[in-house]
């Protein structure tokens, strides 16, 4: 999960984590993210150009009658932090590689990298001028691990490791 934030983060969330006021950069969310490293499970704070924590806890939400049977715990926890702060989440399924985006408490799904980084475009720029400098949307576009997604008939699945060593 990666919550896009303007700073407005309750400390208590940036504690359970670990604090690194880093820049953005793919190779950075690529590294964090990628399955069984320490900070993998937790959602990644970004605010502005720094990623100011990872692995963090994030509430969960409590409004479970109108999540799909379909999405765990991760789901939960990025809808539930949009709920209750002003925040955007950004939450990749383990299990099938889709994409979700979530404003509001509102989860909108099945997108891959290219419409998701059309997607966070439209919403997070007004001014045509700052997407060339936006550092999210760029290094969301350039993660590795998101264009090793394959589209079929709608549905986004992971190449697998099998998979690889097949190829």
């Amino acid at each position: 999960i990666i919550v896009l934030s303007t700073g407005n983060v309750p400390n208590q969330i940036l504690d359970s984590g670990v604090r690194l006021g880093s820049d953005i950069s793919s190779e950075l969310i690529e590294s964090v993210f990628f399955p069984k490293t320490p900070l993998h499970d937790g959602a990644m704070i970004i605010n502005g150009t720094k990623i100011v924590a990872a692995g963090c806890f994030l509430p969960l939400s409590q409004n479970i009658d109108n999540i799909p049977k379909d999405l765990g715990t991760r789901h939960r926890a990025g809808i539930g932090v949009t709920e209750n702060i002003d925040v955007m989440s950004i939450i990749v399924s383990e299990e099938t590689g889709i994409i979700s985006i979530v404003e509001s408490g509102k989860i909108t799904r099945n997108y891959n990298s290219v419409t998701a980084s059309a997607e966070l475009r439209r919403l997070l720029i007004a001014d045509e001028n700052l997407d060339k400098k936006n550092n999210i949307i760029s290094a969301i576009k350039n993660i590795n691990l998101l264009k090793k997604r394959k589209v079929h008939d709608d549905i986004i699945s992971v190449d697998t490791d099998e998979e690889r060593k097949e190829n």
